[in-house]
Formats: structure tokens, sequence, C-alpha cells
């Protein structure tokens, strides 16, 4: 853990300042090779520290911090007793845009020479489907709600958390003549910010998936009656466009999407770490379908901001 510290502070501290942290880098690196057998898996090896700038510049700044920011957020919401399915619905749609994005910008790494064709081919593929997966899930959490609505802070991060994406995305899917992509954007930074979301998305698509049962179970979900099946006990509610709590059997599409979507989160996050991680440079032994034409990565532009207010 402290040689994974000081090489996080080695990469950030000022030039200047880098003398202690190089002292103590080499000391522990120096024990790990006399203790030895220390090359085995372990998520210690994988810890992240996270400073972002109190005052971004430039997109990368602006990304890190939008990132940071609104998964911490996302997590204080679905921790509510009875959290809101707009914050559901965002965090899903925010998954779509930030695999899209990371599509993109694995496009590019790819055309720079950065990562291996095949990679790239594994990783593409794997974000797209997510991608899909997210948009139903999306489009379960639309049809109900637990009429409770997000906090203030969270609809904040997530509009900036839109707009940073959406920045990014802008310049990447310019024609290739008009912007240089990587003249505005530090392409491997960005793809390492998203690295590290697709691991917060890993424990807010399963936390959301615990969610559907118990608030169907408890009443605490609603839709209107006019979409659900009609019965007698709802033909009042109906006529008079009232919303009910639906049954369990009524919440079963919206349980399996969210079980798709906390199954699509955490194969997107370790098709990253393998594909995108050392190994990358091994050439994978799986054959992939070539890599997806920039046109059909235009469908992102079109995905809808955070619409919580």
């Amino acid at each position: 853990m402290t040689a994974a510290a000081d090489r996080h502070a080695l990469a950030h501290v000022p030039r200047e300042e880098a003398d202690r942290p190089l002292a103590v880098a080499r000391y522990a690196e120096g024990s790990l090779d006399a203790i030895g057998d220390v090359g085995r898996p372990s998520s210690l090896t994988r810890v992240a520290s996270f400073a972002p700038p109190s005052s971004a510049r430039g997109p990368n700044e602006e990304l890190e911090t939008a990132l940071r920011a609104w998964a911490s957020l996302a997590r204080t919401e679905l921790a509510r007793t009875v959290p809101s399915t707009e914050v559901l619905r965002n965090i899903a749609n925010q998954a779509r845009h930030l695999y899209a994005v990371s599509a993109r910008l694995v496009e590019v790494s790819f055309t720079n020479g950065n990562l291996p064709r095949r990679a790239a081919e594994v990783v593409h593929d794997e974000l797209r489907q997510a991608a899909q997966v997210m948009h139903a899930l999306q489009q379960q959490w639309e049809a109900v709600t637990t009429a409770t609505r997000p906090g203030h802070e969270y609809v904040t991060v997530a509009t900036n958390l839109h707009a940073s994406l959406s920045a990014i995305e802008r310049e990447s899917l310019l024609p290739g003549e008009k912007v240089d992509v990587t003249g505005r954007v530090d392409v491997d930074r960005a793809l390492a910010d998203l690295r590290y979301a697709a691991t917060d998305l890993v424990e807010l698509a399963h936390a959301g998936a615990q969610l559907p049962e118990p608030l169907i179970r408890s009443e605490q979900l609603f839709a209107p009656a006019r979409i659900l099946p009609s019965t007698m006990e709802r033909v009042h509610d109906r006529n008079h466009g009232k919303y009910v709590a639906i049954r369990l059997t009524e919440g079963a599409a919206l349980i399996n999407a969210a079980q798709e979507g906390s199954r699509a989160a955490q194969e997107v996050r370790a098709t990253l770490e393998i594909s995108m991680g050392p190994i990358a440079a091994i050439e994978l032994t799986t054959h992939s379908p070539a890599l997806v034409p920039r046109r059909e990565l235009e469908p992102a532009t079109g995905l809808g901001g955070p619409d919580l207010l």
C-alpha cells in the first residue's frame, strides 16, 4: 500500500516536493523485494487515492471532479430510506453516457497507437452492450416512482457530470480534420478516470438492483394506474389518472432489468481491468469483430440530460 501511495504521490506532487515520496518509495520497493512473493493478486494493490482539484481547469480536471462528486452523492442518495427513482434512472443514464464516452476514447487511443487492436475491439464491444442494458434499465425506472425527490446537491453534480462527459464526447466526435482531441483532452488520463468510475458503477448498480423488490413489497413503488393491468379495485384510479402501488408480478421486468444492469457493470469493469491493464499488450486469443465505425457511436450525442427538476 505504501508503494502504491508513493507512486500516486510522485505522479501528482510538484517536482520540488518529490524527494521525500521518492525516498519512501525506494524503501518500500526494496522491502517488497526482500519479502518476496508479493506478486499475487490483491485488491490492495489497486487502491486509488482521489484528491480532485478544488478549482478544476481543463476538461480532464473537470471530468475527474465531476465523477468524484457524482459518485459520492449517488451513494448518499441510494442510502436514503426511500430512494428517489429519478436518481436511479439518472444513474442508469449516466452509466450509459459514461460507457459511450469511454468507447469513443478507446477508439481514439487505438487510433493513436496506445492500445492494441484486439484489446480495443473487446472493450468497445463490451461498452456498447452495457450501454444498451443501461438504456433498458433507464426506461424501466421511468415508468415508476417512489414520490421521493432527489436532493438539490445531487441534481447539481449530475448536471455537471453530464456537461463534462458531453464536452469530451462533443470534441471527440467532430471530424478529425476539424479538431485534434489529443490537443485538448489527455485521452489516457480520461480513460483512467473513467475506469475508476466504472468501479463506482459496479457498486451503484448493485445497490440499485437490491431496491425494486423491497420497495414493491413495502408498497413504496408506484405507477400510473392506466399503464397497469386493469382490475376492479383500480377502475376509479384509472379513470382519475391516479398512481397506485404496483404488485410484485408487475415489477418483474424492472427487477430483471436492474439485475442485468448490475451484471453488465461488473462485466465492464472486468473487461477494462483485463484489456486496458498491463496485460493489454499481450495478444488476446479470442476472435473479436472489427472496431465499430465512428458513425455507430453518434447516437450517444442524443443522450438526455439528468432531467431531475
